[in-house]
Formats: structure tokens, sequence, C-alpha cells
């Protein structure tokens, strides 16, 4: 059978042509040799009809030439495959940015499932950054500085993780810096923000869609709010540290699992907004007040679930417009809700208890509901639906 294959491979070599057939060629003149080829698969060679020390290699090995059978996918944009066994492969465009167009090529190519960034990368193009679904972008503990005016477009399945982002110059009016759209489950992880730009209408977190926080996160923001029309922003099992100029959510709906946020701020904690707390701490602090309406039938809640603890320390008081505001208590008797208000202020101001169990703490005196009931903050002293501690 090899010597037919031989003759075979003279019938359709370029040799052919050159080859006298009044003389025998060598079988170095047809390529054969009596080394060994260390990129040859161990069964790979044919040898010389005339001379069996001699060897030619016609099937290489895939480890040889530096496929191997590990799962490259995420990490490695073009990966290519082994000709003579597909499930060898080797890595020809890893998926590793260090500079801004690397970083976003290989975010919105679909052919990455984690993008590394090798350093600090700075972006110039205040175009949007769109991040293909299914795809993680890694800081790896770098810092990514954008322009103010620049936004990130988080799809399906996507994450941010282990950055820290800084934004700089002068933003935009009404932009929002990450953006999940509806449809969309995207998570942030273990992120730091500094975000240096002037006063205006944005937001850090926005969109339709679900966004889930985790990890450990320190917002330091100047004219971002944190969360601005964001429709299902959550944070699970995040440590977080907020420190901001601005209102922190606005017109948005933030649920907090098995969390911990502690907020200093010179404005609001929520204007037309719905916060919502399970098994988590918070802890807010600011000269001017907790709710702020400011559009006829705007109603914001805080509701403080099973497990939680949640002291806001407004210096002017709860309600600064007088639109309708309501504290929820929420807790169970396995695990009670605690609300410690230090300073009433304002009007039109409601707390309802949802069992007996859960504990209020208004203006250094503390209260438990006596059956569950709706009350005007106010009234909550003279009110038979609450008993004080002596």
């Amino acid at each position: 059978m090899k010597y037919i294959l031989f003759f075979i491979a003279i019938l359709f070599s370029n040799q052919a042509v050159a080859l006298d057939c009044s003389k025998q060629p060598t079988c170095a003149e047809l390529n054969y040799s009596k080394e060994d080829n260390p990129k040859c698969d161990k069964n790979g060679y044919i040898f010389c009809p005339y001379d069996q020390s001699y060897k030619k290699c016609v099937q290489y090995s895939c480890e040889a030439l530096g496929f191997t059978q590990s799962d490259k996918s995420d990490w490695c944009a073009d990966i290519a495959h082994c000709k003579t066994d597909n499930t060898y492969t080797a890595c020809q465009s890893p998926c590793f940015a260090t500079n801004a167009e690397e970083l976003s090529d290989l975010a919105s190519s679909g052919k990455c499932k984690i993008v590394t960034m090798r350093n600090n990368i700075t972006m110039t193009d205040v175009s949007n950054f769109w991040v293909y679904g299914h795809t993680t972008i890694d800081g790896a503990n770098h810092t990514l500085t954008i322009p103010g005016a620049k936004k990130f477009y988080l799809t399906s399945q996507t994450k941010l993780q282990n950055l820290s982002l800084v934004t700089k110059g002068e933003g935009m009016e009404s932009v929002t810096l990450i953006n999940a759209n509806s449809g969309n489950e995207a998570e942030v992880n273990n992120l730091t923000i500094t975000e240096q730009l002037g006063s205006h209408n944005a937001g850090i977190f926005s969109g339709e869609g679900v966004l889930t926080l985790s990890g450990n996160m320190q917002f330091t923001l100047n004219g971002y709010q944190l969360a601005y029309y964001a429709h299902d922003l959550r944070f699970k099992d995040a440590q977080v540290t907020i420190s901001t100029s601005k209102d922190l959510i606005g017109d948005s709906t933030v649920l907090v699992e098995n969390s911990r946020l502690n907020i200093t701020t010179t404005r609001v904690l929520m204007k037309r907004s719905h916060l919502t707390l399970r098994h988590s701490e918070l802890t807010f602090s600011t000269p001017s007040t907790v709710f702020y309406g400011n559009v006829d039938n705007a109603e914001s809640t805080l509701t403080v679930g099973e497990g939680s603890r949640v002291v806001l320390d407004a210096k002017s008081g709860v309600n600064m417009d007088g639109k309708k505001v309501t504290f929820i208590l929420k807790g169970t008797s396995a695990a009670p809700a605690y609300l410690e208000i230090k300073k009433l202020g304002g009007a039109n101001i409601y707390v309802t208890a949802q069992n007996t169990t859960d504990t209020l703490v208004l203006e250094g005196k503390t209260y438990h509901p006596t059956n569950p009931a709706t009350t005007l903050l106010s009234d909550v002293e003279k009110s038979q639906n609450w008993q004080s501690e002596p």
C-alpha cells in the first residue's frame, strides 16, 4: 500500500515534470530525510520505497504545533483549529485590551466571553460604548477614564467587574453612564466610580432592564445621580459607600438584598422613587431631606423589609415639598425590621406597619406597632396603632 501511495504522490507532484525517467531518483531528491521532525505525529511518517531509513512527515502533531485542548473561549477573540484534529485549538487574537480601540472592538465583537484590561486605559471618543451579549469587561483592577458624555450600553447577560471608572470633562444634559435596556439583564461587580462632572440632570445607572450591583462598590459623584430612570436596579450581596452632591435616586425602582449601603449626600435620598430593603442595612446622612417630589401625585415609598435596618439622619427632616411619602415596615417575627428617623420635618408622611414585631425610632423615642395599620408619622406618638417603650 505504501508503494501505491508513493507513485500517486509522484504523479501529482511538481517534481514529476523534473524527473529523469532514465535514472532512479534518490530519497533525498524526493524530500525524504533521515532526521526526525519534532512536529510530526509519531505515526505520521511515510518511508522512502528505495531506502526505509528515509522518511517524510505527512501528518503533523497538533500538540507539537502549539495546539491544545483547553477551553480558550473566555479569553480568545479568534480561535484556530488544528487541521488534523479540530479538538485541538490555538488562540490567534487574545481578548486582552491595552488601549481604547482594542477595548471597544473586543467588547462589541461577540467573540469574547471576557475582555480583560491589561493596563489603565483612557478613551477620548464620546460615541456610545456597546458591550455585546454574554460578554464580561474585566478591568483587572485597572482604571478606565472616559469623557463625560460617553454612555455604556450593557446588553443581555453582560457584566462590568473589577474596574475603577473615572469620568472627566463636561457632560451633556440628561445623560446616563451605564444603561441596561428593556429586556436585558446585566451585572456590575466590584466597581469604583469617580465622577468629575459639573451639575446636570444625569445618572450613573439607568434603563428599563434589570441591572444588578454586587461586591465592593464605591461611588464619588459630583454631577450624576446614582440612579436616574432606572426601572429595576438591584443591590445584591454588596458593600457600598456613596458620596454625592446630587439627589441619590430619581424616578427609579431600587431593591437592596443582603447588602450594606452607607450614603452621604448634600441633597435628598429619593425623589419620585421606590426603595425596598431585604436583609440589608442603610445609613443615610444629609443636611437636606429624605424625600422630594416636586411633581403632582408623585409618591415615593421606602420599604424596610425582613431583617433590615435603616437609619435616616436628615437635618431638614423627612419630606421637602409635602407630596405623599410612605415608610413601610415589612419585617417578620423571625427577622423584624428597624427604622430610625433622626428628625421628622415635613408633611404628608405616613408609616405602614404590617406586623407587630418591627421597631420605629422617631426623634429618639422607640415605638412598636400594636396592629397592622397605616398612620400619619406625626400622629404616631398619640396613635393607638403604636406603643412607645417606657
